[in-house]
């Protein structure tokens, strides 16, 4: 029976590139050229010609350089894929986190809507009932009789009635005369029905009643004065009432129907009331 060979390639990996030398091994007893051979081989290897050592395996075999760096190939593609593959992930991360973020907005935006279209509806709602008030005072008005243009309207965003001097005082007087005072004892039912709501009693007079700035003053605050006296007396609450004379300087003065008291609707008992 022929003895069997064993044909081992060993690999050597130099700077430049890479050659192998073959050494062959008899079953049995070793051949002569096997050391030589063996030993050519190794100080090739290990020799200081620039080639890189042998990688040696785990005994029976070494591992080649050209598988080490295949594997090492391997490894390469696959953190090229991993690279790739964690920016897409990360991207899908911010845009869930975008789209998160935009839902909230959208969602503050819609609270937002809702709150505004809440309060401008309030503030109608307010307006509307300060309307109805102002507006029971002049139909009260209106039904006693009173001589002279009853109005009601809005002015700085109040509402307002508007009574002429000459249904309260004679001329240039500044007390409320009888007929003045039944008149405004007919308006003290309204003012009970709205308790919580505060009252402004301006009293205006023309330019020409007195040339006197400091006597317009006079007799307009003193008219307002004496306009709310009569309402307390007549049941008013005190509390819902205040005074002022603009004089001829007030938002009326230049109209034929500047003489007059008006009856301001302000903001509810207890609040700051803002002068204008």
């Amino acid at each position: 029976m022929k003895p069997r060979s064993l044909m081992l390639t060993l690999a050597c990996v130099g700077a430049v590139g890479c050659a192998g030398s073959r050494m062959t091994v008899q079953s049995g007893a070793p051949r002569a050229s096997a050391a030589p051979a063996a030993d050519t081989s190794t100080s090739e290897a290990g020799g200081g010609s620039g080639k890189a050592p042998m990688f040696a395996g785990s005994g029976k075999t070494g591992v080649s350089a050209s598988a080490m760096a295949l594997e090492l190939g391997n490894a390469v593609t696959i953190d090229e894929r991993e690279g790739p593959r964690a920016a897409r992930e990360r991207i899908a991360k911010l845009r869930a986190k975008l789209a998160h973020r935009q839902g909230r907005l959208l969602a503050l935006e819609r609270d937002a809507v809702a709150q505004a279209e809440a309060r401008a509806h309030e503030r109608a709602i307010k307006r509307r009932m300060e309307r109805q008030i102002v507006e029971k005072l002049r139909a009260t008005l209106v039904a006693a009789g009173v001589k002279g243009s009853i109005e009601s309207g809005t002015r700085d965003g109040r509402a307002l009635v508007r009574i002429p001097s000459s249904a309260l005082f004679f001329k240039r007087g500044t007390v409320v005369t009888q007929g003045g005072r039944k008149l405004l004892k007919r308006l003290a039912p309204v003012f009970a029905s709205v308790r919580q709501r505060q009252f402004l009693v301006a009293g205006h007079v023309t330019a020409t009643m007195n040339k006197r700035r400091d006597a317009s003053f006079q007799i307009s605050s003193q008219r307002a004065m004496s306009v709310l006296r009569a309402l307390v007396a007549a049941g008013v609450q005190g509390q819902q009432l205040a005074a002022v004379g603009y004089g001829a300087a007030g938002p009326v003065a230049h109209d034929n129907r500047g003489d007059a008291i008006e009856l301001v609707l302000l903001g509810a008992r207890g609040k700051r009331v803002a002068w204008r």
